[in-house]
């Protein structure tokens, strides 16, 4: 059994899980992540929560044998140090998760990028199980992806094999996205965050164009027209509602989805696309949306590429942590007796 630890920019998850079963066998714990306290600190806070995790869990009689994690930002497979991240996580680039943990528990670590680990999960016991080749894009504040081949992630020759989020799109252009770039990511338009924003922007240039002479009692009709949003998820509730803008804006992101994974299909050729995240329940014009526009980019072939949901939630992280530790140490100890 493993102690396994979704890193996010918004909290840290853990959880006792057994690869026998597939299952998280402990209730799942979790604490905030506060990110905004820097690197060092939310590495304090996660080497805190892993000694307690561990000792908590050989009290209730659990044999453990590592611990996985799963964590925002580019990680090195090999020492488990943090290679770069995002405006998420302001200052987590360069914090040497891996060996702090290892130091702290004294079990055997393995570190792997929180949507790779996600994507591990979901094809070993999830909406991907019995699929040699998974592509699995995880849209929630921001968008990750990872291609899953054989059950373990592909890291690339950078270690960000799968950043679906910093692919380009045609919509996003002039958009920012959380890397630094306006350059046209799909993260600044299709995630949480990215909707939010989109909706925004296109909120503020509708009030400005509508109010352009208009009277007082105008102007305030056009405040219920477009309402501000203080996030994406208001926004999907202002679509289901019937806002003609909200709906707009969740239509278009979910095509721009749609349309990136297609072009990402043409080259990778995934058995199955796996979508997960917070966005996935922004109902089900978004959906539609989603898989029209994978199917109007597509050629014939990759057309018939299943799409589908993901089935494990939260729990994705947590149990693909746990087989990538598992892999490895299966990999470390075979080398061992040769």
């Amino acid at each position: 059994m493993y102690v396994c630890i979704d890193i996010g920019g918004t909290k840290i998850a853990t959880a006792v899980v057994d690869t026998a079963m597939g299952s998280v066998v402990s209730d799942v714990h979790s604490i905030a992540t506060h990110a905004e306290l820097g690197g060092a600190e939310v590495l304090q806070r996660i080497i805190e929560l892993a000694q307690h995790e561990v000792a908590q869990a050989r009290q209730a009689g659990f044999d453990i044998a590592g611990v996985g994690v799963g964590s925002a930002g580019v990680i090195d497979p090999e020492t488990g140090s943090i290679l770069a991240a995002t405006d998420i996580m302001p200052g987590w680039a360069g914090q040497p998760l891996g060996s702090a943990l290892e130091q702290a528990t004294g079990l055997p670590v393995r570190v792997t990028n929180d949507v790779m680990a996600h994507g591990v999960g979901e094809a070993a016991w999830g909406a991907g199980a019995g699929y040699q080749r998974v592509l699995a894009c995880a849209v929630g504040t921001g968008i990750g992806g990872s291609i899953i081949i054989n059950g373990l992630p592909v890291e690339g020759a950078h270690h960000v094999a799968g950043h679906i989020g910093h692919v380009c799109h045609r919509l996003a252009y002039g958009m920012h996205c959380s890397c630094g770039s306006d350059s046209g990511h799909l993260e600044a338009i299709a995630s949480g965050s990215g909707i939010h924003a989109w909706y925004e922007q296109r909120r503020l240039a509708c009030v400005a164009q509508s109010n352009a002479g208009s009277d007082v009692s105008e102007q305030a009709e056009q405040k219920l027209a477009f309402p501000p949003a203080a996030n994406g998820g208001q926004v999907a509730q202002f679509a289901s509602q019937g806002n003609v803008l909200a709906s707009q804006v969740i239509h278009d992101a979910g095509i721009a989805l749609g349309e990136s994974l297609a072009g990402i299909c043409h080259i990778v050729d995934p058995d199955v696309v796996v979508i997960s995240g917070s966005v996935t329940h922004a109902g089900e014009p978004w959906w539609q949306a989603v898989q029209q526009g994978f199917a109007e980019s597509s050629m014939p072939s990759i057309a018939a590429t299943r799409v589908v949901l993901g089935s494990l939630d939260a729990t994705a992280p947590l149990l693909g942590a746990a087989y990538v530790i598992e892999s490895y140490l299966h990999r470390r100890n075979s080398q061992v007796e040769e």
